[in-house]
Formats: structure tokens, C-alpha cells, sequence
């Protein structure tokens, strides 16, 4: 399924590619641009330790290639926790 979908996505590029004049077909800059995308990596980190001094910790962080991009402090309405504890947590 996931070759498919890349191939349906490369004949879709190509097409978009002719349609505004531009050179299509494999060429090196192309090929070398989709390998370097394929080599990012998304990594997802649960409970990642933010402030020594009383051992708290951020629910969540995103990173692309091992930079942070962004965190995320969870919350279950089930329990009342809202969106307001997260930023409470974050400016305490």
C-alpha cells in the first residue's frame, strides 16, 4: 500500500511539474532532495524532565532530527484537567 501511495504521489508531482512547463522525469537534484527528506526522522518523547529543581516533567516533546520542535502538555477532561493547568504548569 505505502509503494502505491508514493508512487500515486511522484506521478502526481510530475504531472503538476509538466503542466507548469518545468523539467520533469528523474534528475539528480530531485533524487537527491527525496533522499535527504527520507532520512528525517520524527521522533516523539514521552516524559522528558524540564526543571531540576523539583523534578517536573513535559508530558510530550516532538523533534525532527533529534531537534526539539515543540512540547505538549497533556490534559484528560475526565479527571478535570483543562487546558488552563497546562499553562500554569508551564509558567510555574
Amino acid at each position: 500500500m505505502k509503494a502505491t501511495t508514493e508512487k500515486a504521489f511522484e506521478a502526481y508531482i510530475q504531472e503538476s511539474m509538466a503542466e507548469r512547463g518545468w523539467v520533469t522525469g528523474s534528475n539528480m537534484l530531485w533524487d537527491k532532495n527525496r533522499a535527504l527528506f527520507e532520512k528525517n526522522r520524527l521522533h516523539v518523547t514521552l516524559h522528558i524532565l524540564c526543571h531540576l529543581a523539583d523534578s517536573s516533567t513535559v508530558d510530550m516533546v516532538l523533534s525532527l532530527n533529534g531537534i526539539p520542535l515543540c512540547t505538549l502538555e497533556l490534559k484528560n477532561p475526565a479527571t478535570g484537567q483543562t487546558w488552563k493547568h497546562a499553562i500554569k504548569q508551564y509558567t510555574v
